[in-house]
C-alpha cells in the first residue's frame, strides 16, 4: 500500500478472508498461487498498477480478481477458477490489460467490466462460467481481441513457465 512496490515470486496464499490486497501500489506477482479464500482472492485498487503474471487464483468464495478504484493492472497468463461469483470483475474507472488468461468453472460470468471502465481483453479463454462468459456494460470502453488458436490455454497460471519450456510435439512434427 501507499506507493510501495512489491515483488513476489513463487508465493502461495491459502485460507483467509482475502488472499492478496494491492492498494495504491505497483510491482510484480509472478508464479503465485492464491487458494481457498472465503471472499475475493486478489484485490487491486486505488490506482494500483502491478503486473500479475503466471498466477493461479482458485476456490474463492466471491470473485477471483477484483479490480476497482482506478486501478490499472496487467493480468498476464493467469488462471482463475472455482469462484463463487465472477472470475475477474472490473469496476470504478479501472483500466486493466487482461492478456492470455484462462477463466473457468465460475459461478458468475468469466469477466465483468462495469460502465466507466477502460482497458483490454486479449487472447483469453473463458469456459464453464455463467452466461455470457464476458460482460462489458454499456458505457465501458474495452478493446477485445480474440486469438482463437488455443495455444496459450495450456500455458497459464503457476504451470505456465514449465509448459513454456517444452516443445509442442504436434507442431514440431
Amino acid at each position: 500500500t501507499n506507493g510501495s512496490t512489491l515483488t513476489a515470486t513463487d508465493v502461495k496464499v491459502t485460507g483467509g478472508q482475502f488472499g492478496v490486497i494491492i492498494e495504491d501500489a505497483g510491482g510484480l506477482l509472478d508464479k503465485c498461487e492464491i487458494r481457498g479464500i472465503s471472499d475475493d482472492g486478489l484485490i487491486i485498487r486505488v490506482g494500483s498498477n502491478p503486473t500479475i503474471r503466471n498466477c493461479t487464483i482458485a476456490s474463492c468464495g466471491y470473485r477471483g480478481i477484483y479490480v476497482y478504484h482506478a486501478a490499472k493492472p496487467t493480468l498476464e497468463r493467469c488462471e482463475v477458477s472455482q469462484t463463487g461469483d465472477a472470475g475477474i470483475a472490473v469496476a470504478s474507472q479501472s483500466a486493466p490489460a487482461i492478456l492470455s488468461c484462462w477463466v473457468h468453472e465460475t459461478q458468475g460470468v468469466g469477466i465483468r467490466v462495469e460502465r466507466g471502465c477502460r482497458g483490454s481483453i486479449e487472447g483469453c479463454r473463458i469456459e464453464n462460467t455463467a452466461s455470457p462468459g464476458t460482460v462489458i456494460e454499456e458505457g465501458a470502453s474495452v478493446t477485445v481481441i480474440e486469438t482463437g488458436d488455443g495455444v496459450h490455454a495450456s500455458r497459464v497460471g503457476i504451470n505456465a513457465i514449465e509448459g513454456a519450456t517444452q516443445q509442442d510435439e504436434d507442431r514440431v512434427e
